[in-house]
């Protein structure tokens, strides 16, 4: 597996991924306007994975000295192997190379995979956001995360599953 920054020609990638393992994919159009560098503070990076392809991705936007995880896709076949881990470790290198001081997400109460993930990378929970994701009807809340970075965070290279940009 190999990390890398996603590229124009990444968009339709990323759109097919995410609506092919998550229940509330973004927009095609999005994808495309983040990975054409449109606004150089959103940016993401692509895990790939030889013959696999496209494996997971991770989208990230800056603003001055503080950051925020977008969204964090893994394919469905390539989950529980440490693929979110890896993609987390390189934004959270790359946001402290560029001089982010604190990270923020947010995430639905009900996926405690991933809020167990962020537990273990040293996110601690600091807010609720009522009824922030609005499904067909119904809502459900956001627990935010944020993480403050150090200069040079202890984050191992290992981490990154080769990460080459």
């Amino acid at each position: 597996m190999i990390t890398r920054q996603a590229g124009p020609d990444d968009g339709p990638a990323l759109a097919s991924l995410d609506r092919n393992n998550t229940a509330y994919p973004w927009s095609q159009e999005q994808y495309l306007t983040l990975c054409a560098g449109a606004n150089p503070h959103r940016w993401a990076l692509v895990a790939e994975a030889g013959g696999d392809g496209l494996q997971g991705f991770v989208a990230c936007e800056q603003v001055l000295d503080e950051a925020s995880i977008l969204n964090i896709v893994v394919a469905r076949a390539s989950r529980g192997r440490g693929l979110g881990r890896a993609l987390m470790a390189a934004a959270l290198r790359r946001m402290s190379e560029a001089g982010v001081r604190r990270c923020h997400l947010e995430v639905r109460a009900s996926n405690d995979v991933a809020r167990r993930l962020y537990a273990t990378l040293g996110f601690a929970e600091t807010g609720l956001r009522r009824g922030y994701y609005r499904d067909s009807g119904s809502r459900e809340d956001a627990r935010v995360f944020s993480l403050r970075l150090d200069p040079d965070p202890d984050i191992p290279e290992s981490e990154t599953m080769n990460n080459s940009q």
